[in-house]
Formats: C-alpha cells, sequence, structure tokens
C-alpha cells in the first residue's frame, strides 16, 4: 500500500510539473500586424527568433529545425512565451524589436536597452496604429503628431505633473494614462 502511495505521488507531481512547464503561447512570426488578431497566413508557428549579424534580415528557426531568412522589410514582428511575462509580442521596427504594452487606440511599446555599465533602461514609445511609424513617448513627440488635437495635448499638459513619465499605467484597469487621455478627447 505504501509503495502504491509513493508511486501516485510521483506521477501527481511529475504530472504537476509537466503541466506547469508547458507554454502558454505558441511562437509566431508575424508577416503583417494582421497576424496578431487574425489567425491566417501572415502568422507562422516557429522555434526562435534573431537578426542577422549585420542587422539586414531577421533568421528565424522553423519547428522541423530548419533556418529561414527574411528582409527586414517583410517581417511586422514575432510573439513568444516569456516565463515572467508570459505571452509577448514584438514588433519589428526601422531593424529593432519593440515590445507591444498595449493594443488599443493607441498602441504603446516599449524597449529595454544596456548600456556601457550594465545599467539597463527601458524607455516608452508609442505609435498609431499597429503599422504607423514608433515614436519615443515624449512630449516634443506627443505635440508633434497631436497637434490637431487641442484637447489632448491640455489633457496631458494639466493632468501630468511636471516629474512624472507619460508611461504612467493606471493600475486600477490596467491602462496607460497617455491613452486614456487619448480616449476621452477623440
Amino acid at each position: 500500500m505504501k509503495i502504491k502511495k509513493k508511486i501516485f505521488f510521483v506521477l501527481l507531481i511529475v504530472l504537476a510539473t509537466n503541466s506547469f512547464s508547458q507554454k502558454v503561447c505558441k511562437s509566431l512570426l508575424f508577416l503583417s500586424s494582421k497576424g496578431i488578431s487574425q489567425k491566417n497566413d501572415s502568422a507562422i508557428i516557429i522555434e526562435n527568433i534573431r537578426r542577422s549579424i549585420w542587422r539586414d534580415s531577421i533568421v528565424v528557426r522553423m519547428g522541423n529545425n530548419s533556418k529561414k531568412i527574411y528582409p527586414n522589410k517583410n517581417v511586422w514582428g514575432y510573439q513568444e512565451y516569456e516565463r515572467i511575462n508570459g505571452c509577448v509580442v514584438y514588433r519589428n521596427y526601422n531593424h529593432e524589436f519593440y515590445r507591444v504594452r498595449q493594443i488599443g487606440s493607441l498602441i504603446i511599446y516599449s524597449q529595454t536597452i544596456e548600456d556601457i555599465l550594465n545599467s539597463t533602461y527601458t524607455f516608452y514609445c508609442f505609435s498609431r496604429t499597429l503599422d504607423s511609424p514608433i515614436y519615443i513617448l515624449k512630449w516634443k513627440n506627443i505635440k508633434e503628431q497631436f497637434k490637431d488635437n487641442a484637447c489632448f495635448i491640455e489633457k496631458i499638459e494639466t493632468e501630468t505633473k511636471w516629474y512624472q513619465d507619460y508611461s504612467n499605467l493606471d493600475k486600477e484597469n490596467g491602462k496607460y494614462k497617455f491613452v486614456e487621455f487619448y480616449d476621452m478627447c477623440k
């Protein structure tokens, strides 16, 4: 009887370990932004992705261990599973990958870089659509891109303190204040 209980517990631990270690999402290559919301030919299952040494193309390892090389202009981005963050989407723009933080009326991105002293810095960016240019989330770019939306500019000026970052997240609803202000002024 004791041996059966031990075997049962060992099997239970093995099953639990396997179920927790399985990926929640598949690694996908997106040839266009449509691949994010629609399951079509612009989303391809992959093993991993990296930039080429010269950064002029993207190297993708496929599930059958073959390798495909795509020109930068032919890849919108990719999706991968990260242990801490779960399923994460990255956009390919100007030979760089930007993590997609929020998709809505505006798109919010982030990029983390490491400097010479091994310090990491995360900066935030935005775009109007999934396919429009990406801009660093700073006052100059906001003013330039939304000069036709006086309400939005005024809301940011009056409701953002000088010491606050434009990438503040509203913890109650999980949305960026920047996008909330924009939605109020549409």
